[in-house]
């Protein structure tokens, strides 16, 4: 499934200058979304499994490897367990990470949550080009390169 455009997206890493950089590519690209962030696997969970919450549901998650408390293959475990199958179906994740071990690689291709394995930095192309695949109103970001 396609999600038609992006309303939300969750930075799941605990890089500070990652997430910076992240935001900086949302917004040079016009991406008119809430961007919310968590710096663990643990964090993430919770903002996805919060009934009370206010915070508008991620169509894009953009998730590290390695952080601490719960790590990026430990979130994918608990998300595949604890998260409902109608909220998966409205979520795109991505493997945002600086690891190019070719078993992480190979790890997160047979996942069934993970659509790409990224490297980082994100760059403002990278982010267009994930957009332009993963969600209908993507046909609408160019960038110049």
């Amino acid at each position: 499934m396609i999600p038609e455009e992006i309303k939300s997206i969750l930075l799941v890493d605990d890089d500070v200058i990652s997430n910076l950089l992240s935001k900086v590519y949302i917004n040079k690209l016009e991406i008119n979304a809430d961007v919310e962030v968590a710096l663990n696997g643990k964090e993430a969970l919770n903002y996805l499994t919060d009934e009370n919450s206010s915070l508008p549901m991620p169509c894009l998650l953009l998730l590290d490897i390695n952080m601490p408390v719960i790590d990026g293959w430990e979130f994918l475990d608990l998300y595949d367990k604890l998260i409902d199958q109608s909220v998966k179906d409205k979520i795109v994740i991505v493997m945002l990470t600086v690891s190019e071990a070719q078993c992480d690689m190979i790890k997160a291709k047979q996942n069934q949550h993970i659509v790409e394995y990224v490297s980082k930095p994100l760059s403002e192309k990278s982010l267009s080009n994930l957009i332009n695949v993963h969600f209908k109103s993507g046909t609408d970001i160019d960038i110049e390169v």
